[in-house]
């Protein structure tokens, strides 16, 4: 079966940025590592008496669900990392050998974008951490896409494959259950075309947080994770900036900008207020 990705030894984007300031003079500058991560679950399997409206407890369940696959990729870089359960392993429903690789990607990550991760991915994935006795990863920042698009857009749906298609960018692989059904019974041309159809996800997701990037109110700013000087865009790290117009609070006065990134910001500083003096 063909694998994809190195279990245990992966290697994120480490690349320097070197840019020109102060005549000439250069600079190293650490980004921080943003990567796109997306997972792929197994059915469960559960004895019930109907087919709807059914709460099922706990004892109920037969087998419990696995991770079937995961893909990561490094922004801006071409290579997706992915690992995916051997046939022998999505049979004996264990996923020990694709968490140990997944976390170790977590972990080297700074910023992590998903979506629906907050409430699907990062709880998944905590969960069989802790299950095989592994440690939190190293603090992470999270972007969720379907947080975000849900904030700003009245779209019809937000499902990353509606928003893809919406917005004119890389599609899912179309699928069906029969796919997930063949992977747990370990069928490796269904694992082979699961790993497919996530690391599709994963080339879809980073193109759809880029296209809404500007959009997001709470984007972690990048400039904490470097040593910049001057006035850059906190989203993406670009100095081509157009100022105009200002930013008013309560306590003063603010300069803003919009990056070529389509983000907008303001000055960290105030502008100086001029003091009115009273003539008697």
């Amino acid at each position: 079966m063909k694998k994809y990705g190195k279990r245990l030894r992966l290697s994120p984007n480490e690349e320097q940025l070197i840019y020109n300031y102060r005549g000439g003079e250069r600079k190293v500058i650490n980004s921080p590592k943003i990567l796109s991560l997306d997972i792929e679950t197994s059915l469960m399997t559960v004895q019930t008496w109907g087919c709807y409206e059914q709460k099922v407890p706990a004892n109920m369940i037969v087998d419990d669900w696995f991770i079937i696959c995961w893909a990561g990729k490094w922004l801006f870089q071409d290579k997706i990392i992915s690992d995916v359960c051997t046939s022998k392993e999505a049979i004996a429903k264990n996923d020990q050998n694709v968490i140990n690789s997944a976390w170790q990607m977590l972990n080297k990550a700074d910023i992590v974008i998903t979506h629906n991760g907050r409430r699907f991915d990062h709880r998944k994935l905590n969960a069989r951490f802790i299950y095989y006795g592994l440690s939190r990863p190293s603090h992470y920042l999270t972007i969720d896409t379907l947080k975000a698009t849900q904030k700003q857009f009245a779209t019809s749906s937000h499902k990353q494959d509606y928003l893809t298609k919406y917005l004119k960018l890389p599609e899912k692989i179309k699928t069906d259950i029969d796919l997930w059904k063949e992977c747990s019974k370990g069928n490796e041309k269904a694992l082979s075309r699961m790993v497919k159809y996530c690391r599709g996800d994963v080339r879809g997701l980073e193109e759809l947080y880029l296209t809404i990037r500007s959009w997001i109110d709470n984007h972690p700013n990048l400039l904490l994770f470097t040593d910049y000087d001057g006035s850059r865009c906190p989203a993406c790290e670009s100095n081509k900036l157009t100022w105009k117009n200002f930013y008013y609070t309560p306590m003063g006065k603010y300069k803003t900008f919009r990056c070529e990134c389509g983000a907008i910001g303001r000055s960290r500083k105030a502008e100086k207020r001029k003091v009115l003096t009273k003539v008697c």
